[in-house]
C-alpha cells in the first residue's frame, strides 16, 4: 500500500518530490512515526496548493493563511527533529502484536492430526536496521536541503504579509 500511495503522490501536483522520494520517505518513517509521514504529506500538498494560490487576495484571509502554514511548517520541521533520533536510537516498530493486545507475545504449538507446514523466516541483526536508518537520514537531511527552497517560494509567493492600506482622505 505504502508503494501504491507513493505512486499516487510523485504524480499529484507540482511539488519536488518524485515517487522514490515518497517511497523513501515512507519507509523510514513507518517503521517509527507513521503521524509524522502523515503531517509531512499535509505540509507538502499545504506548500503545493499555497504555491499556487491567487485567490488569496484580502489581507485578513491572506494574513491568516500565512499564519497557519507558517505554524505547520515549524510543527513539521519540528517533528522530524524529534522523530528522526527516535528513528535513529530506538527499535523498529515491526507491528507485530499479540492477538490479545498485551505488549508481550505469546506462542504456542497447534495441535494437529498430520504434519505442520514448515516455516522460514529471513531477518537480520539490529545494525542493520540501524546502518539503514543512518543512510536515510543523511538522505532526508540533502533532500529537506532541496526542498525548503522550493517550500520558501510557495510560501512567499504573492508577498509574506499584506499590512492594512491607508488612505489620505
Amino acid at each position: 500500500m505504502l508503494i501504491a500511495f507513493a505512486i499516487v503522490l510523485g504524480r499529484f501536483g507540482k511539488t519536488p518530490l518524485r515517487t522514490v522520494d515518497w517511497v523513501l520517505l515512507g519507509l523510514g518513517l513507518s517503521t517509527f512515526s507513521w503521524g509524522m509521514l502523515l503531517m509531512f504529506a499535509v505540509w507538502v500538498f499545504v506548500m503545493d496548493w499555497r504555491g499556487r494560490a491567487t485567490h488569496l487576495s484580502a489581507a485578513p484571509k491572506f494574513n491568516l493563511t500565512q499564519t497557519f502554514i507558517g505554524l505547520l511548517s515549524v510543527v513539521v520541521l519540528l517533528g522530524l527533529l524529534i522523530t528522526v533520533p527516535d528513528g535513529l536510537l530506538g527499535s523498529p516498530n515491526m507491528q507485530v502484536a499479540n492477538a490479545g493486545g498485551s505488549a508481550g507475545l505469546y506462542w504456542f504449538q497447534d495441535m494437529s492430526s498430520s504434519v505442520l507446514p514448515t516455516t522460514s523466516v529471513i531477518s537480520a541483526p539490529l545494525w542493520v536496521y540501524k546502518v539503514a536508518i543512518l543512510l536515510w537520514s543523511l538522505w532526508l537531511s540533502f533532500s529537506l536541503i532541496k526542498w525548503l527552497p522550493w517550500a520558501w517560494r510557495c510560501f512567499s509567493y504573492n508577498g509574506l504579509w499584506k499590512g492594512k492600506v491607508i488612505t489620505d482622505g
